[in-house]
C-alpha cells in the first residue's frame, strides 16, 4: 500500500487578497468562488462595490497606516497646491500655521484657505494627510476588518437576515478590537460603545 506523507513546511500563509475577500462575501450569500475578478456577474460587481465602500469609510477616519504626518503639500506654476486623487484629509500644525493665516481644506483636487477664500498660495506647505490606500497596500489587521464589515453590509442588502447580521456583527467587533490596538488606540470601552449604537449592533 502506497504511503502519503504531508509536510507543513509547504504550507505557506499570505494576506487576504481582494480575491479572497470577494469569495468570503459571495460565500456569505451562498454564491460560488469565482478564479477572477474579472469574471463580471452581477454579484462579483456587487461586491467589490460594497468592499470598496467599506474600505473607503474606514480609511477615512484616519489611522496610523494610512495617515502622513509629513506630508508634501508643493505649489504650482499657478499658485495652487494640487492634491492627488486618494488624498482625503489634510490638516496643519498650527504652530507652524497659524490659524489667523491657514485654514485649509479639500476642495476639488486642490487645497482651499477659508481665510481669504482662495487656492492660491504663496509658498509650499508641509502637513498632515489622510490616504486612501489600494487594497494591497492595506496591513492584514485592517484588510480582515474591511472585508467583515463589507461581507455584513452586503448579506445584509443580498438577505436581510437579522440572526446572521448578528453574528457577523460579533466578528466585525472582534476584528475592529484588534485593528485598534494594533493601530495604538488602545481598547477604550467607550469607543467600542460608541461605535456599536452607531452601528446599530446587537450583541
Amino acid at each position: 500500500m502506497p504511503c502519503f506523507f504531508f509536510s507543513w513546511r509547504h504550507l505557506v500563509l499570505s494576506k487576504t487578497s481582494k480575491l479572497d475577500a470577494v469569495n468570503s462575501m459571495l460565500a456569505a450569500i451562498g454564491q460560488s468562488p469565482v478564479n477572477s475578478l474579472d469574471q463580471s456577474t452581477v454579484d462579483v460587481a456587487s461586491a467589490l462595490q460594497f468592499l470598496d465602500k467599506a474600505s473607503r469609510e474606514v480609511q477615512t477616519e484616519g489611522w496610523k497606516f494610512n495617515t502622513e504626518q509629513e506630508y508634501a503639500l508643493t505649489i504650482n506654476n499657478d499658485g495652487e497646491i494640487p492634491l492627488a486623487d486618494n488624498v482625503a484629509a489634510v490638516s496643519l500644525d498650527p504652530f507652524l500655521y497659524p490659524t489667523s493665516t491657514y485654514n485649509v481644506v479639500i476642495r476639488g483636487n486642490r487645497l482651499y484657505n477659508m481665510i481669504g477664500s482662495t487656492f492660491e498660495f504663496t509658498a509650499s506647505l508641509t502637513g498632515k494627510a489622510v490616504l486612501l490606500l489600494d487594497w494591497d497596500d492595506l496591513p492584514e489587521h485592517v484588510r480582515s476588518y474591511v472585508l467583515l464589515r463589507a461581507r455584513r453590509e452586503f448579506q445584509n442588502d443580498f438577505q436581510g437576515s437579522d440572526s446572521a447580521n448578528a453574528v457577523q456583527s460579533r466578528d466585525e467587533l472582534q476584528a475592529f478590537i484588534k485593528m485598534k490596538k494594533m493601530e495604538g488606540w488602545g481598547t477604550d470601552t467607550r469607543l467600542i460603545d460608541s461605535f456599536m449604537r452607531h452601528n446599530g449592533y446587537r450583541l
